[in-house]
């Protein structure tokens, strides 16, 4: 779901759906006003994802549950935000299917382990 940035309604919120082979998650945003370039943004998604074990390489299924807060900045953002990221928006739209991508690639690379080998120890 793109839309332009000045049409995104002000604290207000958005869900979506992302149903791919990775990802089954629905996701909902929570918008407010920050500056008039810069939106502040409460992000939380429910679902699963499809990840490796770190161990072995046998395919998983993990759930996530996440609660995100982050700018969401009309441009290129010049400054800092030592609390939250920051999605610049380079191109007047505020496209929330790729934040939501975003946020579930990042989570995708975490370390995972499979049943099996969540209980084994390593040998050196």
């Amino acid at each position: 779901m793109k839309i332009a940035f000045n049409k995104v309604a002000r604290e207000n919120s958005y869900s979506l759906e992302i149903q791919n082979e990775q990802f089954s998650v629905k996701a909902h945003f929570e918008i407010k006003p920050k500056s008039a370039s810069m939106l502040h943004c409460n992000l939380t998604f429910k679902g699963e994802i499809q990840a490796l074990c770190n161990r072995c390489g046998n395919e998983i299924v993990e759930k996530v549950d996440e609660n995100i807060e982050l700018l969401i900045n009309n441009g290129i953002f010049d400054g800092f935000d030592e609390n939250l990221d920051v999605v610049e928006v380079l191109d007047d739209f505020v496209d929330f299917d790729e934040i939501i991508l975003s946020e579930l690639e990042l989570i995708s690379t975490n370390y995972f382990n499979c049943g099996q080998c969540e209980d084994t120890e390593l040998e050196f």
